[in-house]
């Protein structure tokens, strides 16, 4: 129950300090983070929990200073090792797709840093979108097939099922 109730009080915060952004981005984030606590295994709800932080610590950066690549490079970097570590300690395969997109976004934040004049701003924040976008999406996978797992096994059923000679009112 405290678990579900910090997890809302999570997916609040992100919805609301990020709606200046791309809505969907937030709304899907939100679901898919709700529902990897609620309903996934421990890298659905490892890599949750590291997004969850990410984006939090990365709105905090944004709303205190000027966002600025260098300052949003640590909270990216270290996002990617705790996503590699999950990658390498989990035998399903979309972890390794979300620590890859991550990658990803911290070259992106790597190459701008390094050659500003080279690379136009739109490109910069069009490169983070398409990582962000492509970070979340292995996660909603991830999420649908623990669902899907589960509901295979039969974990959803009632924990007590009626007989089968019980009349159905």
């Amino acid at each position: 129950m405290l678990l579900k109730a910090a997890f809302t009080a999570v997916c609040v915060a992100i919805v609301y300090f990020r709606l200046q952004s791309n809505l969907f981005w937030n709304l899907l984030a939100a679901v898919t983070i709700g529902a990897a606590f609620w309903r996934g295994r421990w890298e659905e709800r490892s890599v949750a929990a590291v997004i969850t932080l990410a984006v939090l610590a990365t709105t905090t950066v944004w709303f205190h200073g000027a966002p600025r690549a260098r300052l949003i490079l640590p909270i990216d970097a270290i996002e990617t090792v705790a996503l590699i570590v999950i990658a390498v300690r989990s035998n399903l395969w979309w972890p390794s797709w979300c620590a890859a997109f991550s990658v990803m976004a911290v070259l992106n934040h790597i190459v701008f840093i390094a050659a500003p004049q080279a690379i136009d701003l739109w490109a910069y924040w069009s490169g983070l979108i398409i990582w962000a976008w492509l970070g979340l999406l292995p996660l909603v996978f991830g999420v649908w097939d623990a669902w899907a797992e589960r509901r295979v096994s039969g974990l959803h059923a009632p924990t007590n099922p009626a007989p089968a000679d019980a009349i159905r009112r």
